[in-house]
């Protein structure tokens, strides 16, 4: 009886295996949380600046791709400020996609088109493209924290 349990319970586990890799894959699409942990210092004395202006941003025009909405262009996803160490905490959720079987999950969330914006009295605006930190996708199994230190230059 107990070979008669064993055998049926090998017949499922090997059903469900074949399952997993024969049957298609679904295609699904959404967004996950990602955090950014921004510093802003002083170029001269590499002190941390309070109450910068931190922002994400999509592209500008002249920094789109073609494809992209012209609605789009330069539009505000979020914005805080640094606090008194100079760190801007954001959190929030970013374009990701990816496949599905059924045990396996995989996906990539997208930090292209992305564009950091920081402004601050008396120094000099400075815009970068986030995906220089976090590189343009990274998988959903990984951490999506990234530690990111901006230097800004004093205003001329």
């Amino acid at each position: 009886m107990k070979k008669k349990y064993i055998l049926i319970l090998g017949i499922i586990a090997a059903i469900l295996v074949g399952l997993n890799y024969f049957l298609p894959s679904l295609s699904w699409s959404g967004a996950a949380w990602g955090e950014l942990v921004i510093t802003i210092t002083a170029e001269e004395t590499d002190k941390p600046i309070a109450g910068a202006t931190v922002e994400l941003r999509y592209p500008r025009k002249a920094e789109a791709n073609t494809t992209m909405n012209s609605k789009f262009y330069d539009r505000l996803l979020f914005s805080t400020k640094s606090d008194i160490n100079g760190v801007a905490n954001i959190r929030t959720m970013f374009n990701a996609g990816g496949g599905s079987t059924l045990f396996f999950r995989t996906g990539r969330v997208l930090y292209k088109d992305i564009w950091i914006m920081i402004k601050a009295p008396r120094y000099t605006d400075k815009r970068v493209l986030l995906s220089t930190y976090t590189g343009v996708t990274r998988s959903i199994h990984k951490s999506q924290r990234t530690d990111i230190t901006i230097t800004l230059d004093t205003a001329k």
